[in-house]
């Protein structure tokens, strides 16, 4: 039986010696490091490739600790965490969530160190605190960024300073009602912007600076009355914009120029107001026949409810009937709340159907009806402006 056993056992050298030593002491304390690396906490489930702790839906109150040190996805989600803090996450991860949890404290620095992360879904999670500037700080490899559902109500200018990886933000379903100056600065390779779901009223210019390669914007279901001019200015990669489902009386036109790239727009669910304010929307619709749209329905004044604004005739919108801005006008900073229904002069259809047989019957007589219908309906329209100016 020794005769079998390799002849570095039965006569071993000082050499051979020195690595059985060796071998027998190091090798425990190897296991030992190797084990720690992937030990698996209680009521998780761990996978070797790729990496990853599976902690989803058990109850947790906590992030167990410690995690695996060398997992690269962890999941979290549906537990009834309501506290993180640094230190819980190793560098290693790179897909992290949090989703439908209890979150209410973030610490500070609670990120610190996690350079190599490329997903963080922190969304449904209804008590969540207020963010501070720096609580993505360092988050260099940030792809997707989740934060729906979360009542978010402010959002600090400087929150997104620095996340030059980021390609896809969710923000959808919160309680936003403006969107800082210079929130989206650092953001030139986002291609998905998700805000739909909101409280926002206006959108002053340039409020989505640096977005120079977005792909979709999403502004549906929110409650916007009044959109600058220079809203949109540097969206050129834009291809897709929701606007329905919105207060919007009328857009100006000069908006929607900015977006060379535009292929579809949603504008229906709106309370139009087919007037002389609409006139550069239809300008646009007529310049850019390319763009797939849904319809446009007038909602005011009656003569023109339930028309489609796109087919409607120029001379349709010749007369202005509301006291709303003109399209001209910088409207960066304002936001007007929704108006009631008395807002708008109700013009009698019967006088515009006469109106408009007059203006088409020609000759001298038809001359001087027209003059007089356009002075009938200066008048309408400089009535209610008066008022508004009065009430600011």
């Amino acid at each position: 039986m020794l005769s079998s056993l390799p002849n570095i056992y039965l006569h071993p050298t000082p050499v051979s010696l020195h690595y059985l030593i060796c071998f027998t002491f190091i090798l425990p304390f190897s296991f030992c490091s190797t084990r720690s690396l992937f030990t698996c906490p209680t009521l998780c489930t761990c996978y070797p490739s790729p990496p990853t702790a599976s902690c989803q839906s058990q109850n947790l109150s906590r992030v167990p600790f410690p995690l695996p040190s060398l997992a690269q996805r962890v999941f979290l989600q549906n537990n009834h965490i309501s506290e993180i803090g640094p230190g819980l996450f190793s560098h290693h991860t790179s897909v992290l969530w949090l989703f439908s949890n209890h979150i209410s404290l973030l610490l500070p620095g609670v990120f610190n160190g996690l350079e190599n992360l490329e997903e963080l879904d922190l969304g449904n999670n209804p008590k969540f605190p207020f963010l501070q500037s720096d609580t993505f700080d360092g988050l260099k490899s940030l792809r997707s960024l989740h934060l729906y559902r979360c009542h978010i109500y402010r959002l600090p200018s400087g929150l997104f300073r620095g996340l030059y990886s980021l390609r896809y933000l969710y923000l959808q379903h919160n309680r936003l009602t403006v969107l800082p100056v210079g929130l989206f600065r650092d953001l030139f390779n986002l291609t998905q912007l998700f805000l739909h779901g909101n409280l926002l009223q206006s959108l002053p210019a340039e409020s989505f600076f640096g977005l120079s390669s977005l792909d979709r914007l999403l502004l549906h279901n929110n409650r916007l009355v009044v959109v600058s001019p220079r809203a949109f200015v540097g969206l050129k990669s834009l291809t897709i914009l929701f606007l329905f489902n919105n207060s919007l009386p009328a857009l100006p036109g000069d908006c929607l120029k900015h977006l060379t790239s535009l292929q579809f727009l949603r504008l229906n669910g709106n309370p139009w107001h087919c007037d002389c304010t609409c006139r550069s929307l239809w300008g646009w619709f007529h310049f850019t026949p390319g763009v797939s749209s849904s319809p446009v329905s007038c909602n005011s004044p009656p003569a023109l409810k339930g028309r489609d604004l796109r087919i409607l005739e120029e001379r349709d919108l010749w007369f202005c009937t509301s006291n709303i801005l003109p399209s001209n006008v910088n409207l960066s900073g304002l936001a007007f709340p929704p108006k009631p229904s008395s807002f708008y002069i109700q013009v009698d259809p019967v006088a515009v159907l006469e109106a408009r047989e007059w203006d088409e019957g020609g000759g001298e007589s038809g001359n001087c009806a027209t003059i007089l219908t356009e002075k009938w309906y200066l008048l309408i329209s400089i009535l209610p402006m008066l008022s508004w100016k009065v009430n600011i």
